[in-house]
């Protein structure tokens, strides 16, 4: 099948001898022809590098759970534990809108999986604890008598 260019709509052959890529010539989002939807490609991270006072501004108003006074503060990526501090994270830019990625390049934490160092979460217990907590019912809390 020969697609068009998005910008300039002149065909754009495909490679002789390669397979036609996967879902091709079906709009992302739509239906193919065994009814199944299209993948739908994540779009492409642009990096920037912002300035020390802009890094910071940005880490305070899209980091609503964790309050950031310095990009000097550290963090513990909780997918892969390394700890950095807040000018060691990548900050790119998607659909013109900051995304922000853990240090790690071989890991895709963001800033919902930044915790502050010490968080009891952190520990490797008290974590298999808490998911084995049963989401929507009330437990008991150690020390307090039911009632």
């Amino acid at each position: 099948m020969q697609t068009t260019h998005p910008d300039t709509r002149h065909p754009v052959p495909q490679a002789q001898g390669l397979p036609e890529p996967r879902g091709a010539g079906v709009p992302p989002g739509s239906i193919r022809e065994d009814g199944r939807d299209a993948p739908v490609q994540p779009l492409p991270v642009a990096p920037m590098r912002p300035s020390q006072s802009v890094r910071l501004r940005l880490l305070q108003h899209h980091d609503k759970a964790r309050p950031w006074t310095s990009v000097r503060e550290k963090r513990v990526c909780m997918l892969c534990g390394m700890e950095f501090e807040g000018d060691q994270i990548r900050i790119g830019v998607r659909a013109g809108k900051p995304v922000f990625r853990c240090p790690d390049t071989a890991c895709r934490g963001s800033l919902p999986h930044f915790a502050v160092p010490g968080n009891p979460l952190l520990d490797e217990k008290t974590w298999s604890d808490w998911m084995r907590l049963p989401c929507g019912t009330t437990q008991e809390v150690v020390g307090e008598e039911p009632g």
